[in-house]
């Protein structure tokens, strides 16, 4: 008796109180399942999504692995009364004495078992000789991620647990993968909402291995199909579309609609038009750049590239349209300092011609005097020697040189002729408009060019263009991304 307590006790300090609950045989090859195919059932109830991971593309999960099977080698110690209830629980570290299903998770990239104190696991056994296992797991998986219609898209997600040496002839899946409500969500998979599974009825899938065949004279290596069972489950999330509508869209939206008051402000007032438009165009770089790099990658374009560059075309085509304003600014001043020019130059030629008959006029006027006191003294001369009746002559011609004389005294003020057509008085010379230093293209004294008004019809249509133009393309674009989406994933 003292023995037998030893005995128990020393096998109780080592942690071998589960030999009590079975034995197994000599011949137990835990390299086997009991029978084949072994029939295994696996659920996982994912507890919580701790991330999804654009840049990565990857998810990562978090819940209760459980695996049950049947192993019928396995003798019980039916006179332990611990055995009377449904179950018994073994150490955890002793299912390394047991044959344990092959599991194998496709795509995997990290795997890891809960700790706290020791690990999160439990293995127990019951009266029916099945055994189960529990664990506390996180996994992480591949996940291929298409981001054409980001930020309107619905990823979808693949988690297969199959087997890696085992194949369906011998070792077969039952069993699900569901969530726990409620479902926690965490880090990237916030950004996801409408998260559902849908479990493929497929128990089995074929694939193709290479198998080396040996030849007595070559070895050589053939495809060979083969059958492995499979548990699997598909994850279907779609994006939080209101966050990136509220941050993203509606912000850049009305940064466009800002570049139309550009056509309410005057064409003559450049700095003010230039500074507003350039200011919503460096808005919309930064946003998008700031987007680009939060946003994960993809090798196409995107639907929130798509939307930037649309935004970005409204924008140019504003600061374009003001430059076709200077641009026939400038021509219209061109053509009035022309004009102004050539006004000039018949002005400076007129001045000459006129100048030029004035001094002829005046030596006219001089020679006539001339000749009129020499016909004078000869007239004077004539009274004198032959005392005619000649001074009533003389007095009626004398008013009439003195008028030619007073005519020639008035020339500045009174109208000239030449050869009968009337000659245009000097016209006084335009004040020069005031404007920047060696600026084509005016300022606000331009408010009186004389184009204004094809100016301000250019405003205007483009007031009522633009407007129309983004409607268009908002309509198109919204259309496009959101339907077409939906109707991929339905297909």
């Amino acid at each position: 008796m003292k023995l037998y307590l030893m005995i128990l006790i020393f096998l109780s300090a080592h942690g071998c109180t589960s030999s009590f609950f079975f034995e197994l045989p000599n011949d137990y090859n835990k390299n086997e399942p009991d029978t084949f195919p072994a029939l295994v059932e696996l659920d996982f109830t994912i507890v919580e999504i701790i991330d999804v991971d654009d840049i990565q593309n990857a998810i990562s999960l978090q819940g209760g692995l459980t695996m049950t099977w049947l192993d019928s080698r396995v003798r019980l110690n039916l006179t332990n009364p611990s055995l009377n209830l449904k179950e018994s629980n073994l150490n955890p570290e002793e299912k390394s004495k047991f044959w344990t299903p092959d599991v194998w998770i496709a795509n995997l990239r990290d795997f890891k078992l809960i700790k706290s104190y020791e690990d999160q696991a439990t293995f127990t056994i019951t009266k029916d000789k099945k055994l189960q296992l529990w664990q506390s797991v996180t996994i992480k998986t591949s996940c291929p991620m298409y981001f054409e219609f980001y930020p309107f898209d619905i990823q979808t997600c693949t988690l297969k647990f199959s087997a890696n040496g085992l194949d369906y002839n011998a070792q077969r899946f039952i069993g699900n993968i569901s969530f726990r409500e409620p479902l926690h969500l965490s880090q990237g998979a916030l950004q996801f909402h409408n998260i559902r599974l849908e479990q493929d009825a497929q128990t089995s899938f074929k694939s193709k291995e290479t198998s080396m065949i040996k030849n007595t004279k070559f070895d050589y290596g053939c495809l060979t199909d083969r059958v492995w069972p499979q548990l699997q489950v598909t994850f279907f999330m779609e994006r939080r579309r209101v966050d990136h509508i509220l941050q993203t869209f509606q912000p850049t939206g009305c940064v466009v609609c800002l570049s139309w008051i550009s056509f309410l402000i005057p064409p003559y007032i450049v700095p003010g038009r230039m500074v507003l438009l350039v200011t919503l165009l460096l808005v919309v770089f930064s946003t998008y750049q700031t987007e680009h790099q939060r946003s994960p990658r993809s090798s196409s374009l995107k639907a929130l590239d798509v939307w930037f560059m649309g935004c970005m075309v409204f924008v140019l085509a504003a600061i374009c349209e003001y430059a076709v304003q200077l641009l026939l600014k400038r021509l219209i001043i061109r053509k009035r300092r022309q004009q102004d020019k050539e006004e000039r130059e018949i002005e400076e030629t007129m001045s000459k011609v006129k100048v030029t008959f004035v001094k002829d006029l005046f030596l006219n006027s001089l020679k006539t005097s001339a000749n009129d006191r020499e016909l004078e003294e000869e007239v004077g001369g004539n009274t004198v020697i032959g005392k005619s009746s000649v001074p009533a002559r003389s007095s009626a011609v004398t008013p009439r040189y003195r008028s030619a004389t007073a005519t020639t005294r008035h020339i500045k003020v009174s109208p000239l002729e030449n050869n009968g057509n009337k000659v245009r008085p000097l016209k006084q010379k335009p004040p020069e408009t005031v404007m920047d230093s060696g600026s084509e293209y005016g300022d606000i004294n331009d408010s009186e060019l004389e184009g204004e008004e094809l100016l301000e019809k250019i405003d205007d249509t483009a007031l009522k263009v633009f407007p129309c133009c983004f409607m268009i393309f908002n309509i198109a674009y919204w259309a496009n991304y959101t339907l077409r989406e939906n109707l991929v994933q339905n297909a």
